[in-house]
């Protein structure tokens, strides 16, 4: 019985430390192992999180661009302010592709470009429409009555129902009658 207790002794201070170790390093890999899993998991929301919020920041983008282009498209920049509303347009079909490829960022990017190029020519819009009664002013004084329609029709795409474009027009008629009854005459 004494031997049987001496080698069972013998057994808990050899054996037993080394068992507890090899079941210690098991489970220390099973732990690393479902750290990881969760680390790639939470990384994997994380992205499709970014993701997400690029997205909608693009979308927000894409949304106050479509706003601005119509706006100014409705009062005439293409005739106005051919060359920036165009660059503005072009803008915004780089960033449409950029994100339907998923590029949201750099869709976000294009889109706040344009935009601000957009708001620019906004500010722009009084003068402009200065700049096209004014041109059909001086052609009524030059009897071109032709160019006349044709500067304070754009005044009045730019804004509609403008008292002197509407006064310039109506003066612009009223010459051709008038050259239509000397010319009868």
């Amino acid at each position: 019985a004494i031997a049987v207790a001496v080698v069972a002794a013998i057994g808990v201070v050899f054996l037993l430390p080394r068992a507890a170790q090899e079941g210690s390093d098991f489970a220390r890999e099973a732990r690393v192992e479902a750290e990881r899993h969760g680390k790639e998991f939470r990384s994997r929301e994380e992205q499709r999180a970014a993701q997400a919020s690029a997205r909608d920041q693009a979308d927000a983008a894409r949304e106050k661009f479509d706003e601005a282009f119509e706006k100014l498209d409705a009062r005439a920049a293409a005739r106005w302010a051919t060359a920036v509303f165009a660059e503005a347009r072009g803008g915004g079909a780089r960033a449409a592709q950029r994100y339907s490829v998923g590029d949201y960022a750099a869709a976000t990017q294009s889109w706040h470009q344009a935009s601000l190029k957009l708001a620019a020519l906004e500010k722009r819009l009084p003068q402009a429409l200065k700049d096209s009664v004014e041109r059909g002013h001086a052609a009524l004084v030059d009897a071109k009555t032709g160019a006349a329609r044709e500067a304070f029709g754009l005044a009045l795409a730019i804004e509609p129902g403008h008292p002197p474009a509407k006064a310039g027009l109506a003066r612009a008629d009223r010459f051709d009658e008038a050259l239509a009854v000397m010319d009868r005459a």
